[in-house]
């Protein structure tokens, strides 16, 4: 029962970044996430900032959310890094 709880919060996770993490970094020192379920939470930021971006381009009320999106970008390249390293991404 402990292991499909744990799989249904990553689950949110992927779905809802912003509800478990208050910033990209802590999701890649996320102790117990896989580098695949880092690179897809952070994905998903990454369109949820985006879509965010575009809608306060066109006027729509929201928080300024360009340096958000560039440290999600900098954290998914971080995650990238360490899959194509085969190694936990650097935390510089």
């Amino acid at each position: 029962m402990k292991q499909r709880t744990q799989r249904t919060n990553i689950e949110d996770m992927k779905l809802n970044p912003k509800r478990h993490f208050e910033k990209p970094q802590q999701v890649l020192s996320h102790e117990g996430l896989s580098v695949d379920e880092k690179t897809a939470i952070l994905e998903q930021w990454q369109d949820d900032a985006s879509l965010r971006e575009i809608a306060e381009a066109e006027n729509m009320p929201g928080a300024n959310v360009a340096e958000e999106l560039k440290n999600v970008s900098d954290a998914l390249h971080l995650a990238r890094q360490g899959a194509d390293a085969g190694r936990k991404p650097r935390l510089d």
